[in-house]
């Protein structure tokens, strides 16, 4: 197969990215602009609305765009495209559009029906990329460890259109809020995280560069984390005294996750010479990695706490959702989208009729520093800001962190938009 065949597709993913970007900066503009809407108690339908502005619209988002991009890139492993793959992006993209604007209005039944719309779509993806694991060449562990990804991620899915319908008409064993906790969980844990680890093995490895663990370790690491995710899946909505240990084994596979990165941190392999240091959007995803840990540590005091700690939920929730996720979205994407657009811009010239044309910008020199050293300056102090702002009910805080996470977050949409311009330059005659 030559370079045209197995080169990602340029448009769809572009319109997930714009999509994901789009999202995150409504989120932010909500918690900044409407402070009193979403602080105190999280168990509210417009803390939903934004949550969900986050992880479907942004890290679900970037995710679905990236798997036709990383797939060919980093794992041998091209999806083919077709009609049906722009249907589901189209019926997602209205789809999450729907559960969020209905989560604001606090009208459930318009939350499941807009669910609806996202589920199929996203089971079309999932199934795209099962086959195409099948037919590619990324090492067997790393296959399983995103195929069980997008298996928690239907899970996940189907999850939410029960809660919004249990919430009118309950059918759902155990408590609704425990459930709503379970749905995180596989969401958060069995999706986002899994899919990330599972890729980072190889695509990390690219990206640091250093070498690659062999695939012993990404067994072990699909294992716990799937006897976790699924172990909380079914003990949380319970209040199984049981998901302490599942708790405890999720812990463990993300720290068995850390483990491997430092391994790979200590086995450097040559940079590209053009690589600017120091690597803004590397320094993004270690400072997620960290957060992740964080997460990690307050999820174990909150699972053995007898006592209810509303201050320390929203530091979990903070910190795993925007600390970790979504910062390691945002970094992981200040190499990936320049990587993604350099390689459309080569096929645009070697098969666009003007292979003798101007070569194309090197991915090192697409990006703006300035811009992302600008987003790096305010993500940082914004995270534990919002954070602080949430735990304490301190309004001040809350609008502060949300102002820096906004404008951090518009700092790297400019930045991407100036990079991914690259893919669609036509080449010189």
């Amino acid at each position: 197969m030559d370079l045209k065949d197995r080169k990602p597709p340029r448009t769809l993913p572009v319109v997930y990215f714009a999509f994901a970007h789009v999202a995150l900066l409504t989120a932010f503009f909500l918690v900044a602009t409407r402070p009193y809407a979403i602080a105190g108690f999280f168990y509210h339908p417009r803390m939903f609305a934004v949550v969900h502005l986050i992880t479907l619209g942004w890290i679900t988002g970037t995710i679905l765009g990236a798997t036709y991009v990383v797939g060919p890139m980093a794992l041998r492993t091209p999806i083919p495209t077709g009609r049906i793959d722009a249907v589901a992006c189209g019926a997602y993209v209205l789809g999450v559009i729907g559960v969020i604007a209905h989560f604001w209005i606090e009208t459930y039944w318009g939350v499941a029906t807009a669910g609806l719309f996202v589920l199929p779509a996203l089971v079309c993806v999932s199934v795209r990329t099962w086959r195409a694991l099948g037919r590619g060449g990324a090492p067997r562990p790393v296959q399983w460890h995103i195929r069980a990804a997008f298996f928690n991620l239907l899970l996940a899915a189907a999850f939410g259109v029960a809660l919004a319908i249990n919430k009118k008409s309950s059918f759902l064993a155990g408590n609704q809020m425990q459930n709503v906790f379970a749905h995180v969980h596989v969401a958060g844990v069995g999706w986002a995280t899994m899919v990330f680890c599972g890729v980072g093995y190889r695509f990390l490895a690219m990206l640091f560069p250093a070498s690659p663990p062999g695939d012993k370790p990404v067994w072990v690491s699909l294992i716990l984390f799937e006897t976790g995710v699924l172990g909380l899946a079914a003990t949380l909505p319970m209040q199984s005294d049981w998901a302490r240990l599942f708790a405890l084994v999720t812990a463990a596979a993300v720290a068995f996750f850390l483990g491997v990165i430092a391994w790979m941190l200590r086995h450097p392999r040559p940079a590209p010479k053009k690589l600017k240091r120091p690597d803004f959007g590397m320094v993004q995803t270690l400072l997620a990695l960290l957060y992740l840990a964080v997460a990690t540590g307050v999820g174990l005091f909150l699972v053995f706490s007898r006592e209810w700690q509303l201050p320390w939920m929203m530091v979990y929730g903070v910190c795993g959702l925007v600390g970790f996720l979504a910062q390691v979205v945002l970094g992981v994407g200040m190499r990936l989208f320049p990587a993604f657009a350099f390689r459309e811009a080569h096929v645009a010239r070697m098969f666009g009729g003007a292979p003798g044309g101007r070569h194309p910008t090197s991915p090192f020199e697409m990006g703006r520093r300035t811009l992302q050293l600008v987003a790096l300056v305010l993500w940082t102090p914004g995270v534990p800001l919002l954070a602080a702002g949430l735990a304490l009910d301190h309004e001040p805080t809350l609008v502060a962190g949300a102002w820096a996470l906004l404008l951090a977050t518009l700092a790297v949409t400019v930045n991407n938009v100036l990079v991914l311009r690259h893919a669609f330059a036509r080449p010189l005659q």
